[in-house]
């Protein structure tokens, strides 16, 4: 359904249970997923957006955390592989 949040979580620290929408830096929600978020939000579903794999994790987890600077990602994966994976390429 267009509009809906990227990833689902089910029991995160301190209990958070809810929808993440997840942008690179600067980007922005369509016109679908704006509506998606609000209607959820307005029945009481949890919606972030989130970022950064810190500003994730703080989310799921209720709390600070940090991130190495170092830190690629997923082994193996660039983010061109995720993209074509996510599109099925």
């Amino acid at each position: 359904m267009a509009g809906t949040p990227d990833l689902w979580v089910a029991g995160g620290g301190q209990g958070f249970q809810g929808w993440l929408e997840v942008k690179v830096p600067g980007g922005v929600l369509s016109s679908h997923q704006e509506a998606w978020h609000s209607i959820a939000r307005g029945r009481g579903v949890k919606v972030e957006v989130v970022r950064s794999v810190e500003q994730a994790l703080r989310v799921v987890l209720g709390k600070p955390v940090s991130v190495p600077k170092d830190w690629k990602g997923v082994p193996g994966w660039s983010h061109d592989e995720f993209t074509k994976a996510r599109e099925g390429k």
